[in-house]
């Protein structure tokens, strides 16, 4: 959590009196689950991954949201 945080994805806020944290997505964790969010994309990305032999966690998030655009506009050019 402390990397996706430091990232940008999560927003940690600790609670006043209590040493628990609140955990938000930032804007940026939206835009990431946003570009990944429909099955067929994120299939897609899982198979080109595999083809590459890597695996999600080899790779980093931007990675991942780049991998989601570049199949939305090719889907968007067939």
């Amino acid at each position: 959590m402390f990397l996706t945080a430091q990232e940008g994805y999560l927003d940690r806020t600790s609670v006043i009196g209590s040493s628990e944290q609140e955990v938000e997505l930032t804007f940026k964790g939206h835009e990431l689950l946003s570009s990944i969010r429909e099955d067929r994309i994120w299939d897609a990305i899982k198979w080109h991954l595999e083809q590459m032999n890597l695996n999600l966690d080899s790779v980093s998030f931007e990675t991942i949201q780049e991998m989601a655009k570049q199949i939305v506009l090719k889907s968007m050019k067939e």
